[in-house]
């Protein structure tokens, strides 16, 4: 698409993957009320969107909902995260190469992702449980292609903060209940 193609629900070079990424760029500098400019018209499009930008977008809008104190509005962003998720990928795979969305960043290629080897198992999950005590950082649109499991855990914890915040708090006790393994340890201490 082009710059000023009126075909992008958005209007911006690239289409909604684009602008789905260039958003969590903007949220990681702060920049929420930009970021929500560019996403608002992309939610009232979402029907047109394919399918994997759609969890991107949703955690995206939600953290900047949750920076304007707009948590139920959050939770519902991201409580259609988790149900646009279940469409990319089986639960905890990954998507090699060749199985279509997730081209590396200006490369023209895809991404591979391989399960982690056995010998950097224990490494791996303090990686994740130190991700995982951290705020929830936005998604660039392939993320959760790539990455359904880890994609799946984030959009977890920010609606577990979101259920929270609204003051439905047996709602975040179950899905906080539901975070299982050793990655996840830190997180849970944080919480009690």
């Amino acid at each position: 698409m082009g710059f000023n193609d009126k075909n992008s629900p958005s209007g911006s070079r690239g289409g909604a993957a684009e602008t789905v990424s260039f958003s969590a760029s903007l949220i990681d500098q702060g920049r929420y009320a930009e970021a929500f400019k560019l996403l608002a018209p992309l939610r009232s499009a979402e029907n047109s969107l394919p399918p994997e930008p759609r969890p991107s977008l949703y955690l995206n809008l939600a953290l900047c909902l949750m920076a304007a104190e707009q948590y139920a509005g959050a939770a519902a962003e991201l409580e259609k995260a988790l149900e646009a998720i279940k469409h990319l990928a089986p639960a905890g795979g990954f998507r090699p190469a060749g199985a279509g969305f997730g081209a590396a960043p200006g490369s023209g290629t895809l991404l591979s992702v391989a399960p982690v080897p056995p010998e950097h198992t224990e490494l791996w999950q303090k990686l994740r449980g130190a991700e995982l005590a951290g705020a929830v950082r936005p998604f660039r649109a392939d993320y959760p292609a790539c990455f359904p499991r880890e994609a799946r855990e984030d959009i977890t914890v920010a609606l577990i903060s979101a259920y929270e915040r609204c003051g439905l708090t047996e709602k975040a006790k179950i899905l906080r209940a539901a975070l299982t393994g050793p990655e996840f340890e830190e997180y849970k201490q944080q919480r009690l």
